[in-house]
């Protein structure tokens, strides 16, 4: 068997897409592909892949998504490490490790200086990030409303899309945080609106026209199970807060959700207010893990005050 590396150079879209469906058990299409790729405001994924060269298959690949990441209230250079992947035949030869050593590699020299992401307990990728330098930081649970969605009033109402009011909202919220991954509206609007295969709603709390809160729901159903998750949660405090969740609770009764869901973790800056509407945690959970480069300050050694959300995370 020979085996031939490929580090930050484009690949065959086609297979990429093969192995994704191997890995996750979902059809992503090249129009996906292009989308979470190619056309993020913060620049182009860092696509690390490994071939068989007797097959020319692709075995094994990850990727690195360039974003910001507030340490302290102030934005820094960083990445998400996302969509690491080994065909099961290949898999315990440490292809991934030395894919990850490469990229992180590349990070430094790039100037980034914290690469952050979210491992579910299940991935075999978390012995190769620990050798590596990754530190888990903190688990975050998925939590669910402990009672059924009822009819609730809300003042928020439904947007198309975010402008250029929402930056001084979103910039004053990122400010407050320990930790956190950076989002301006046209990073927003990336992630959320442009998405050609999934189809998000966002709602805006108003007061006197300026922006005060943001809230993404997305919808779907599986294994006959009705869920409405909260892709992403932002206001300026607690009253636009329980707003927001009254017209997520509204809008999953509507459906008929069996499941309002979210992410919830201990130093989450939101953890007092959707316990207090009554979220709690289950079983099924990810983890929050950090690679700090060259020159970054470790945040670690205290308690955070920090912020991560369903629409940070990788392929969801």
């Amino acid at each position: 068997m020979s085996l031939e590396f490929f580090n930050n150079q484009p690949c065959d879209t086609r297979q990429y897409l093969r192995l994704m469906k191997t890995a996750y058990g979902k059809i992503f299409d090249e129009n996906w592909f292009r989308w979470y790729n190619n056309s993020a405001p913060t620049g182009r994924s860092r696509i690390y892949f490994c071939v068989d060269s007797e097959t020319g298959q692709m075995v094994s690949s990850l990727a690195f998504l360039p974003i910001r990441v507030t340490c302290r209230g102030t934005p820094q250079p960083g990445s998400i490490y996302v969509n690491a992947m080994t065909a099961p035949a290949y898999q315990g030869r440490g292809l991934n490790l030395k894919l990850l050593q490469s990229a992180l590699l590349d990070a430094r020299k790039l100037g980034e200086k914290i690469s952050i992401t979210f491992p579910a307990d299940s991935r075999m990728s978390i012995k190769g990030m620990l050798k590596t330098g990754w530190e888990p930081v903190c688990d975050i649970h998925y939590s669910a409303l402990d009672r059924t969605p009822s009819k609730t009033h809300s003042s928020a109402q439904r947007i198309a899309s975010l402008d250029n009011r929402f930056d001084p909202l979103l910039e004053a919220f990122y400010a407050r945080l320990k930790f956190g991954h950076f989002k301006d509206h046209e990073f927003f609007n990336w992630r959320v609106c442009d998405r050609p295969d999934q189809e998000y709603e966002i709602y805006a709390k108003f007061d006197g026209g300026i922006p005060a809160g943001i809230i993404v729901l997305k919808f779907y159903e599986e294994k006959s199970i009705r869920k409405t998750h909260i892709i992403e949660l932002i206001g300026i405090d607690d009253g636009v807060i329980i707003e927001l969740l009254r017209l997520a609770e509204r809008e999953a009764h509507f459906r008929k959700s069996d499941i309002l869901n979210t992410w919830l973790f201990d130093d989450s800056v939101y953890r007092d207010q959707l316990t207090e509407f009554g979220f709690a945690a289950t079983a099924d959970k990810n983890t929050l893990m950090v690679h700090w480069h060259e020159g970054a300050t470790r945040q670690v050694s205290d308690r955070l005050h920090m912020h991560f959300s369903l629409a940070d995370n990788d392929v969801y």
